[in-house]
């Protein structure tokens, strides 16, 4: 944990699961068969205490707290990630609750308190945010496979059965991931001959061709830029210019610079954002709001 935090904000997720789980254990919720007694109580309370006491490890202390929870609470339109789920998600983020939604009843599997809660809780998230639909995948899995095992079990009891109820399924999921793996390596190869240990950039997506010319001339400093251009800007620009927008914008730009600049490029409202600051060009994306404007 204590590394986690220091890496990603998703530690929360990982806080939320420990905390779920322990707590589901020492309170007997948890379908777990074996009762508990009260000196394993006392060492999950312990372990409960270290792995919260441990998310304080980090440069920042309890600020960190205060600023996730003012980072997840932006409003971010500009971002399609952030968004909710459009039509053309809505059959796939349906698909991943139905399913194991429905296996789950069936086996009466919402005994095992923790992966029900998550399964419920990335749903909801998921659905108001795309961004969290590989949680749902995640504990989506989880309750499918749970649930189908459970399932799997209660109807192959009889002795004709017996060699299904023999087979350990760890060795047989090493051994599809193993081919999986190999079916993948001609692909990967490739890739690698290809991009070597760079990361591909589809030029359709990102202004490929228009950094390479700010590199080669001079035009700035000041470039306004969509803000999902910002961090390939920096990367490939930095020092000699300087953007108008990137991702680190809820703890270096305001949040009246950021609505500014939201207007100008997602609803083509120039005339303030040029008056107010400095701006030697702009990238802007073609057919898009400001490219109409201009």
């Amino acid at each position: 944990m204590i590394l986690w935090v220091n890496l990603h904000g998703g530690f929360v997720v990982g806080v939320g699961l420990i905390a779920t789980g322990l707590l589901s254990f020492i309170f007997q919720k948890e379908n777990s068969g074996n009762e508990i007694n009260s000196y394993e109580k006392k060492k999950l309370l312990l372990i409960l205490f270290l792995t919260l006491f441990s998310t304080f490890c980090n440069p920042y202390g309890t600020k960190l707290f205060l600023y996730l929870f003012m980072a997840l609470s932006l409003k971010r339109e500009c971002i399609s990630e952030w968004r909710t789920v459009s039509d053309a998600q809505v059959l796939h983020h349906i698909a991943w609750f139905l399913v194991p939604g429905v296996l789950l009843i069936i086996s009466k599997g919402w005994k095992r308190v923790t992966q029900t809660i998550f399964f419920l809780i990335t749903a909801f998230a998921s659905f108001y945010n795309v961004r969290f639909f590989i949680l749902l995948v995640i504990f989506g899995s989880l309750v499918f496979l749970d649930s189908a095992k459970i399932i799997w079990d209660r109807h192959v009891t009889n002795d004709r059965n017996s060699l299904l109820k023999k087979i350990n399924t760890t060795p047989i999921l090493f051994v599809l991931l193993l081919i999986m793996s190999i079916l993948l390596l001609p692909k990967t190869n490739r890739n690698l001959n290809l991009f070597g240990p760079h990361v591909q950039v589809n030029p359709t997506v990102y202004p490929t061709e228009a950094i390479q010319i700010l590199k080669a001339r001079f035009m700035g400093p000041n470039i306004a830029i969509p803000f999902k251009w910002g961090e390939y800007a920096i990367w490939h620009l930095s020092p000699a210019y300087k953007v108008s927008v990137d991702g680190r914008y809820e703890t270096v730009y305001s949040p009246e610079y950021v609505e500014s600049h939201i207007k100008a490029y997602y609803e083509g409202n120039l005339e303030k954002f040029l008056s107010d600051f400095q701006i030697d060009l702009m990238l802007v994306e073609n057919m898009g709001a400001t490219d109409r404007v201009i």
